[in-house]
């Protein structure tokens, strides 16, 4: 932790009460640095009117129009670089100079550190082979219990599936379950319903999750790890992606897990449930619904419903991009002397070499 960071520690345990005018984005960060080091931030203030009740991932928002500008209290400045200097001559003009600025090196420096836990994941591979377990159809025709004694990753809601539990895998993979499609009352309800069922204690999130999980206090008996994929890819490139600092975009799960398992040192690679032709065909999972909670079940089926809304340009370019960030990955792989084979019985994903599920015990 740089200098910075501790002076901005030291400012804040220094007041009783620290409020905070901030942009969302820097925000997500300086609270997400917060719930690390077990410092509060007692209310987000923003520019105009807000809602009664409003809060941010559980911290009370209100507009500087409805709450006097504080004297007896810390102020931090989270606006960026370029709005510091107006954020600070407004708070003077209230008579507050006892304040501290967010830098944006100080916020680069917050996921740097956020990041940091990854670096022992590298080569971390307990075995020669792993098993990337999908939730597509194809499965329901396998008998998983032969990967019992196996490295597996379980992906999105796998622990659904009727074997999870005689499975046991050690590892599972979750993309940003920030769905603004479905609302609170979904990222509310299925974040609760995933911390009751999962049982993997490794589990691998996307960053842009990490603020929502530590506002409520989620997964904390899990060892957690957390993925930035914001970058574009590099078609060219044959480094294996670095999980301590950010990393390509993806499309799909699945290429969440491959980046993983390459990271981790994995040399055989085999896919199970990766179909990738539901632009044909309903959206459908290895598990049926009434797995999920009543209260929110009828959200999946909406779900589903704009799955087949889509347009077939839009269901084809999202399995293009799958396809090239597969690919991308399985070039990298094949640098490194690294195998990927697809086990799954069914689909369309032919990169890969094809083997019998059977044949690998």
């Amino acid at each position: 932790m740089n200098a910075d960071l501790i002076s901005l520690i030291n400012f804040m345990k220094s007041h009783n009460a620290v409020y905070c005018l901030a942009t969302a984005h820097i925000a997500k960060e300086l609270l997400s640095f917060c719930f690390d080091n077990g410092l509060k931030i007692d209310a987000f203030v923003q520019p105009g009117d807000t809602k009664d009740g409003a809060n941010f991932f559980g911290v009370p928002v209100y507009g500087e129009n409805l709450v006097p500008l504080a004297q007896n209290c810390g102020w931090i400045a989270a606006v960026g670089d370029a709005g510091a200097a107006e954020t600070f001559l407004k708070l003077q003009r209230s008579g507050i100079y006892d304040s501290f600025l967010v830098t944006e090196s100080m916020v680069s420096e917050m996921v740097r550190l956020a990041l940091l836990p990854n670096a022992k994941l590298k080569g971390a591979a307990e075995s020669e082979r792993c098993f990337l377990l999908c939730t597509g159809p194809s499965i329901k025709k396998l008998d998983l219990l032969k990967l019992k004694n196996e490295v597996v990753f379980s992906c999105n809601d796998g622990f659904c599936l009727p074997q999870y539990k005689d499975i046991a895998p050690k590892y599972h993979v979750m993309p940003s379950v920030e769905n603004e499609m479905l609302g609170d009352e979904f990222n509310n309800d299925y974040g609760g319903f995933v911390d009751e069922k999962l049982t993997s204690k490794v589990i691998f999130r996307d960053y842009l999750d990490r603020v929502h999980l530590q506002s409520r206090d989620w997964l904390k008996d899990k060892n957690v790890f957390y993925l930035l994929q914001n970058l574009e890819w590099d078609v060219n490139s044959k480094n294996i992606p670095d999980l301590t600092g950010p990393t390509p975009i993806i499309w799909n799960v699945s290429v969440m897990m491959l980046k993983v398992a390459l990271y981790m040192g994995f040399r055989k690679i085999y896919f199970l449930g990766v179909e990738l032709d539901d632009f044909n065909k309903p959206y459908e999972h290895a598990y049926d619904a009434d797995q999920y909670p009543e209260n929110f079940r009828h959200l999946f089926v909406q779900a589903e419903d704009a799955h087949a809304a889509c347009s077939m340009y839009k269901k084809l370019q999202s399995t293009a991009y799958v396809f090239s960030e597969l690919q991308i990955l399985n070039s990298m792989a094949r640098a490194n002397g690294i195998e990927i084979y697809n086990a799954t019985g069914a689909g369309i994903l032919d990169m890969f070499p094809r083997v019998k599920y059977e044949s690998l015990f």
